[in-house]
């Protein structure tokens, strides 16, 4: 790095692969905690290990002056589904400037390469602080979930609860990986919905199987015929002693193999020395559900999203279907016992 200020505006450049090494040592340099050899390995399961990812997407706009970099803003590529169309989606993360560069107002700039007329058709970001929505909404992006939008879910652990609802003809197991099933489920549920990320078997597993820092545990509902009811993910988070429900998929009608799956989550979870089980959902299907496995409602200003369609879209950003596995803000989840 090169300790000197600026001595002019740098200009702003999506990446090229060469700029990675001096990307990952900006992040080390800026954020607190990180460590090179976990941030090489993060982001080669983000970029590279990504079933989303297209040769022609940027991983990130750039900080140049000279030779050096001194900031950039990533892209984490995923895939939504927009109406029935399924585009382009980036998740923009790991916003960092050095102090070199501090007080030039690049920040703007650097997250219009995502916001604004950027190479996605659907930029987002999740679990962002309130400095970092004032930043995005003024280049369009529209927040939901938060303090004025409360979208959480916790079931205490500790607390004393009814016993677990029974559910008949459903069957639920740990699995090491999603399949051809999941593949066939994807199909089914996203005639649910408007609005939400590409959940087929490679990306469910590359998201939570191959998730580098701490394991994932995947449950799969089947039917007598063994057909892929729904599927949930479980993981726990060393730091914070908490477990979270990342996923919950299921038809829109078929309560059953939720409230199975919220059983099974709560049952793989009784006897930890955790607190609690969080939950994210905006989607009414899976409410009653929630009640009925003694899972409630948790005012917040946590999780919380922001998202920008196209002009003319036939659907709003509000029809976004999240889950906490959505974006990057548990990424971090397991670092430090990894």
């Amino acid at each position: 790095m090169n300790p000197r200020p600026l001595a002019r505006s740098p200009r702003i450049r999506f990446s090229r692969p060469e700029d990675e090494e001096q990307l990952l040592a900006i992040k080390c340099e800026v954020f607190e905690g990180c460590r090179l050899d976990r941030e090489r390995r993060r982001w080669r399961w983000e970029f590279e290990d990504n079933p989303a990812a297209r040769s022609h997407l940027p991983r990130a706009a750039v900080v140049e002056e000279g030779p050096h970099l001194y900031g950039y803003f990533a892209f984490v590529p995923y895939r939504m589904q927009i109406g029935s169309d399924v585009v382009s989606a980036g998740d923009g993360i790991d916003l960092c400037i050095t102090d070199q560069a501090r007080g030039l107002g690049l920040a703007h700039p650097l997250v219009a390469t995502l916001w604004d007329e950027g190479p996605f058709e659907f930029p987002f970001t999740a679990g962002i602080n309130r400095a970092s929505r004032h930043l995005f909404s003024a280049h369009g992006a529209t927040l939901i979930g938060g303090q004025d939008d409360p979208i959480a879910f916790v079931y205490f652990l500790h607390d004393a609860h009814p016993p677990c609802p029974k559910v008949k003809d459903i069957t639920v197991q740990r699995v090491d990986e999603f399949d051809e099933r999941e593949d066939a489920l994807w199909q089914r549920i996203r005639k649910d919905h408007s609005l939400i990320l590409v959940r087929d078997a490679a990306s469910l597993n590359w998201r939570y199987r191959d998730y580098p820092f701490q394991e994932c545990l995947l449950l799969r509902a089947t039917a007598k015929d063994g057909a892929s009811r729904g599927i949930a993910v479980v993981q726990f988070d060393p730091a914070r002693q908490c477990w979270y429900l990342l996923e919950l998929l299921h038809d829109s009608e078929d309560s059953n193999a939720c409230l199975a799956l919220l059983v099974a989550a709560r049952e793989a979870v009784d006897g930890s020395s955790a607190e609690a089980l969080y939950y994210s959902t905006r989607w009414q299907p899976q409410h009653a559900p929630l009640q009925a496995a003694d899972f409630r409602p948790l005012p917040g200003d946590v999780p919380n999203f922001m998202g920008k369609l196209p002009e003319q879209s036939p659907v709003s950003v509000r029809d976004w279907y999240t889950s906490l596995g959505d974006g990057d803000p548990l990424f971090e989840v397991g670092v430090e016992a990894s």
